[in-house]
């Protein structure tokens, strides 16, 4: 079904669930505004949107390596503000950035080298205060 026109009255769930289907629609906010009509009074929207001030797309401007899905007819990442600027539909919210770097196996040789042993262990040495903005996801939990 389109996100965009969702084919349900208004008022018929108690959640909404938008974990990484926002970036990848052409109309975001039109999406969002679907979100909310068909919540219940008082029933949850949880949404997750890719960060585009964070970590990860940092990486992948430096090392010039595609993230998976670049390759979607639409993909966009939202800036904190840009995400709060859409989500005040909703009188409650609450927002949460997340993911941030981890060990992993794809990367051999010096590329593993800099990335599992300087990269992700510099970034967890930082205090949260300093890197928790840069999460790769930021989540919103909303209540109409």
């Amino acid at each position: 079904m389109d996100g965009e026109r969702l084919q349900f009255p208004d008022n018929s769930f108690d959640m909404v669930y938008l974990h990484g289907v926002l970036q990848y629609t052409a109309n975001a906010v039109q999406m969002l505004n679907e979100a909310k009509r068909v919540l219940r009074p008082g029933g949850h929207a949880v949404l997750m949107v890719y960060n585009r001030i964070s970590w990860l797309n940092l990486l992948r401007q430096l090392t010039n390596v595609a993230l998976e899905h670049e390759d979607a007819p639409v993909i966009r990442k939202y800036s904190i503000g840009e995400l709060k600027k859409m989500i005040r539909i909703f009188p409650r919210v609450r927002l949460v950035v997340e993911r941030f770097p981890v060990k992993t196996g794809l990367h051999k040789g010096a590329k593993a080298l800099v990335y599992n042993g300087l990269f992700v262990g510099t970034f967890n040495t930082l205090p949260k205060f300093l890197v928790r903005r840069f999460g790769w996801h930021i989540m919103a939990f909303a209540e109409k």
